[in-house]
């Protein structure tokens, strides 16, 4: 394993997304996403302003070429290519940490989950490490999100908890780790 993708030529396609490198022009989006107040209610950032979203973006773009240990893609809608999500993944000797920030229009779609499947499926194919997600004790929708891609709670670090994925639980799309669901039915529907 451990033989490292070409992280200048991420292409990860599913049936209603496509994650990528991100570009120049997905500043935008990318502001959209990290300038919204109820996106980083959660997370361990202030909302950015227009001009960070640029420099954000530049910065990523140029970590493509230093197999930076952190590194985030863009998820967009096929075939339009609009960027609706951020993926991230920090490469920590033998742990990957992984997280997800979505354009508040496109959640409650399905979307996140389609891509952090995918985006397990890619990172269990191409690393060998145990790849772990942090999530603020209040943000159940993320918790759920994990819950239903395999993830199973570990433990809790201040106002963090800690899941693991315990194997690789997805193969071309399928369960194959069994889950408790602790979403309720109008949820998981």
């Amino acid at each position: 394993m451990n033989k490292f993708p070409d992280l200048k030529k991420v292409h990860i396609p599913t049936e209603r997304l496509l994650i990528r490198n991100l570009t120049t022009s997905d500043h935008a989006a990318y502001f959209k996403i990290f300038g919204n107040p109820n996106i980083a209610l959660y997370d361990d950032f202030l909302p950015i302003r227009e001009e960070d979203a640029v420099q954000n973006v530049t910065d990523i773009i140029a970590n493509y070429n230093t197999n930076h240990y952190e590194q985030e893609f863009a998820v967009a809608l096929v075939p339009e290519n609009n960027t609706i999500g951020i993926l991230y993944m920090r490469h920590e000797m033998a742990r990957i940490l992984i997280g997800y920030h979505f354009n508040e229009s496109y959640q409650g779609k399905g979307y996140a989950i389609e891509a952090v499947k995918a985006f397990i499926n890619w990172i269990t194919d191409n690393y060998d490490a145990k790849i772990e997600a942090l999530v603020d004790y209040q943000n159940l929708p993320s918790i759920k999100l994990l819950q239903k891609t395999g993830f199973q709670f570990q433990t809790a670090n201040n106002d963090e908890l800690v899941f693991e994925l315990p194997q690789k639980p997805f193969i071309n799309g399928d369960m194959v780790v069994g889950l408790v669901d602790f979403a309720t039915k109008e949820e998981t529907e």
